[in-house]
């Protein structure tokens, strides 16, 4: 299949379900198409191609789409409220690419997603409420952008996504905020109690709390060092070691002399 020509010959097939183009040195993804006849698909994969134009808008119109894998092109551009049409989606991956802006307010509508990965992006700005839609969500990945905002509590009703929401979400196994520009710190409710790499978060000068070294030096909950008044003394700990020495030695003491004996008796 010719590279300029792959979508034409591909808009042929009807009853197309599974798409997979990765690696196929692909540059061409047209903008436009004069009809959309291939609507039927439910996996659509061209990860790892050369593609540099926008998302084209003929992709919204695939809503039965499951699974869409763009990773490692170069798109750029915004990602369109349109993106919230394909509601039936559950793995998105749009990683590795050059898409700028905010997340629109329209991912709420995903509400089916499993797998979200927009990872080395050029995207900014606050971490939506809307992510808090994603209920079957176990997978997160939104390192290496410029999310910025603060992360502590009193921000979760502006900032939404990051505690208020995603924390409510306890489906959650996998989660990497590292390489940011978060600030304030790291949530401890529900499901971020499990989220003990320091990796996650690391590149977020501004972010602190255990499992970061410098929130661990502001931690209120530290052990107590027991007292000398409730714990043991020296002497105390001599006499009991003094004891188990002498239990041991006797025991071999009497061992050895009940073998000896029967030793004696045998021979």
């Amino acid at each position: 299949m010719a590279t300029s020509y792959w979508l034409p010959t591909v808009n042929m097939l009807p009853s197309l379900v599974e798409l997979h183009l990765p690696s196929c040195r692909l540059t061409m993804l047209p903008l436009t198409l004069p009809s959309i006849n291939f609507t039927s698909l439910l996996v659509l994969d061209l990860s790892k191609n050369k593609f540099t134009s926008t998302i084209p808008p003929w992709l919204f119109n695939l809503t039965e789409l499951e699974m869409l894998d763009l990773t490692n092109n170069n798109l750029t551009g915004k990602l369109l409220d349109s993106l919230g049409y394909l509601k039936s989606l559950r793995y998105l991956d749009l990683s590795y690419n050059s898409f700028q802006g905010s997340i629109p307010k329209s991912i709420g509508n995903l509400t089916s997603l499993e797998e979200f990965d927009l990872a080395w992006n050029q995207m900014s700005g606050i971490i939506l409420e809307s992510l808090g839609e994603f209920s079957s969500l176990v997978s997160l990945d939104i390192y290496g952008n410029t999310w910025e905002g603060a992360i502590t509590e009193p921000h979760f009703a502006k900032l939404g996504g990051l505690r208020r929401s995603m924390v409510s979400v306890t489906f959650l196994n996998h989660l990497n905020l590292s390489y940011n520009n978060l600030s304030g710190k790291i949530p401890t409710g529900n499901q971020f109690q499990t989220f003990v790499d320091p990796s996650i978060y690391e590149g977020n000068a501004s972010l602190s709390r255990c499992p970061l070294p410098i929130g661990c030096q502001d931690n209120k909950e530290a052990p107590q060092i027991p007292s000398g008044d409730g714990g043991e003394d020296d002497d105390s700990k001599l006499e009991k070691l003094q004891f188990i020495i002498s239990m041991v030695i006797g025991f071999c003491a009497g061992f050895w002399g009940v073998f000896r004996t029967f030793a004696m008796k045998r021979f």
